[in-house]
């Protein structure tokens, strides 16, 4: 499985979980539409499992498995657009003097909006299971040693965790 493994700073620790400050965005520092998905240019901050007990002004290695970011994406974006799509086609149907008694067009935005609802429903009870679950959660592998810390690029992604020289 391809994990994504990016340097950060822990900025604060709470039980098992630290608060990490991201400087690279891998792809979205150079996207000319990162405003658009609320990407403002600044550090981004995520939570992470501290499993090997980070503290806080640490730079730290965190791990995401990019399969779980993909599948998560395509929920959060895919479904809701599949299922408004699918709304609208069943409003455009149903639409008529029988079942449904408006015209077409707003019997299309009525069932678009609709399941577009009843999907955010959905994925907000699912999603809550699912953030329980702690293999899909950033992790902390690598605490970087003071010495590397001063070396390494602040805006470096990288693939392995570095170590310090001998």
């Amino acid at each position: 499985m391809a994990t994504a493994k990016i340097i950060g700073t822990v900025i604060e620790t709470r039980g098992g979980v630290a608060v990490v400050e991201l400087r690279d965005r891998g792809g979205c520092s150079r996207c000319a539409h990162s405003r658009l998905c609320g990407n403002t240019g600044g550090p981004d901050r995520l939570e992470a499992l501290n499993t090997l007990k980070a503290r806080s002004g640490k730079r730290v290695v965190v791990a995401v498995a990019e399969r779980d970011v993909f599948r998560y994406t395509l929920c959060l974006y895919g479904l809701p657009l599949l299922f408004f799509l699918l709304g609208a086609v069943a409003g455009h149907l149903l639409a008529g003097p029988g079942a449904f008694p408006v015209s077409a067009d707003a019997a299309a935005a009525i069932g678009a909006f609709s399941l577009l609802f009843v999907t955010f429903v959905i994925l907000k009870i699912r999603l809550r299971k699912v953030t329980a679950k702690r293999d899909i959660q950033p992790q902390i592998v690598d605490i970087l040693a003071d010495d590397m810390a001063a070396c390494a690029d602040p805006d470096d992604s990288i693939d392995g965790a570095r170590t310090p020289p001998a």
